[in-house]
C-alpha cells in the first residue's frame, strides 16, 4: 500500500500490540476499518459511551490506499481532530501525531463521564436525603 501523502510503500509497524500500516516519511498511519475501535479500547472499551464517531464530512485530497478512491475527511467525534476514511470500509487515515490525539480525546472523554456519573451520584445522595421522613418531620416542626 501506498502512503496517501507520500505516495511511497507504506511499512508494518507494531503500535500497542496492533499491526499499522505506517509511512516511514510522514510518519502517517493506516487503521483498517476496525482498527480504529482498538485504538479507542486502549482507553474506554464502551462503545454505547463514545458517541458518534463522524461528523462533518467533507471530500479528502487524499486517496484510500487500498482501492485509490477518494477518502471523506470528518470531524472526529466532534472534536478538531481531522481524520479521512474510506466510505468503502477499508480503513482510517491518521496522520503524524493523531493516534495519540485520538487516545487522549478518549482519556479527556471518559475523565468527562466520571465527573457526570459522580454528579449524578451526589444528585441522587441528596434527593434520598430531601425524602427521608426526618427531614420531613423537621420542616414540619418549622412551619407550625
Amino acid at each position: 500500500m501506498k502512503c496517501p501523502n507520500c505516495s511511497i510503500n507504506l511499512e508494518v509497524s507494531d503500535f500497542k500490540g496492533m499491526e499499522l500500516n505506517k509511512c516511514p516519511k510522514c510518519g502517517g498511519d493506516w487503521f483498517d476499518f476496525k482498527e480504529l475501535d482498538q485504538l479507542e479500547d486502549l482507553v474506554l472499551s464502551d462503545d454505547e459511551m463514545k458517541g458518534t464517531l463522524v461528523w462533518d464530512k467533507k471530500p479528502s485530497k487524499k486517496k484510500c490506499p487500498k482501492c485509490n478512491k477518494q477518502m471523506v475527511g470528518f470531524n472526529y467525534r466532534l472534536n478538531d481532530v481531522y481524520l479521512e476514511y474510506c466510505e468503502n470500509m477499508h480503513g482510517y487515515w491518521l496522520d503524524s501525531g493523531e493516534k495519540e490525539r485520538v487516545i487522549e480525546e478518549m482519556k479527556e472523554s471518559v475523565n468527562k463521564l466520571d465527573k457526570k456519573f459522580d454528579a449524578e451520584e451526589k444528585w441522587a445522595n441528596h434527593m434520598k436525603q430531601l425524602q427521608t421522613s426526618s427531614f420531613f418531620s423537621k420542616l414540619r416542626n418549622l412551619l407550625r
